[in-house]
């Protein structure tokens, strides 16, 4: 029988949180945790690009604003639509679903885990707990910038680097 409560990801305080009880099933629940796991991977992607393009522009790019205003320059749109193109290319073929193991674990063809260990419940709560992390971030950083006008990406200027 499929329980909640042990799997990875369920950690202290809350526990196995799923208040509108969607993950009754082991195929619901690998369903979510897979969509968990990739929008995860991508807001620590993203949280980490908001500090890395104060210091750097891709070729082309030099004159695209940083943070949100990035996407209201005609060169930054076209990054968009190139970056949303390649993300679905990779949705579709190389990272299909259909060719993970389990839920977002696609082994490691590059062969650049090997140093970290295995793949374990504790390695899979770790990156589920700061992707969850990284994604609340993520939010703040868009929130603060359409709020404030301020761009997060300007934070290393103001700390003097």
């Amino acid at each position: 029988a499929f329980e909640l409560k042990s799997q990875p990801g369920a950690s202290a305080p809350l526990g196995a949180f799923d208040p509108l009880k969607l993950s009754s099933t082991q195929e619901r629940f690998d369903k979510f945790r897979t969509s968990e796991v990739k929008h995860g991977r991508v807001a620590m992607l993203a949280a980490l690009g908001s500090i890395f393009q104060h210091f750097v522009h891709g070729p082309g790019a030099e004159s695209v604003p940083n943070g949100m205003m990035a996407f209201q320059d005609h060169t930054g749109e076209k990054g968009v639509v190139a970056m949303t193109l390649a993300c679905g290319f990779l949705e579709l073929g190389p990272w299909a679903d259909a060719f993970a193991k389990e839920p977002g674990n696609f082994g490691d063809p590059a062969g650049l885990g090997k140093d970290i260990g295995s793949y374990d419940d504790s390695m899979k709560t770790k990156e589920l707990n700061n992707g969850r992390l990284a994604m609340l971030a993520t939010m703040g950083v868009i929130a603060a910038e359409l709020a404030t006008g301020d761009r997060v990406s300007d934070l290393p200027t103001n700390l003097g680097f």
